[in-house]
């Protein structure tokens, strides 16, 4: 069963119920790249895949 782990920005308002870490502290991503007929030798023939990256820090939590 795969483990899903929800993660927000630290701000008022999060849904109650639910298991939201609110440690996000920034998300940054990384289109595709599309290698039409193969013009582009540094890349495979399907293109490169989009990514992204994401950074989260240690904030207080307040339980109650």
């Amino acid at each position: 069963m795969p483990l899903t782990l929800r993660f927000a920005d630290p701000r008022p308002g999060l849904p109650k119920g639910a298991t939201i870490f609110p440690a996000l502290e920034r998300v940054t991503t990384f289109s595709q790249t599309v290698n039409i007929a193969g013009a582009d030798d540094s890349l495979g023939p399907s293109g490169g895949a989009e990514r992204s990256r994401s950074s989260c820090g240690i904030s207080p939590i307040t339980i109650g």
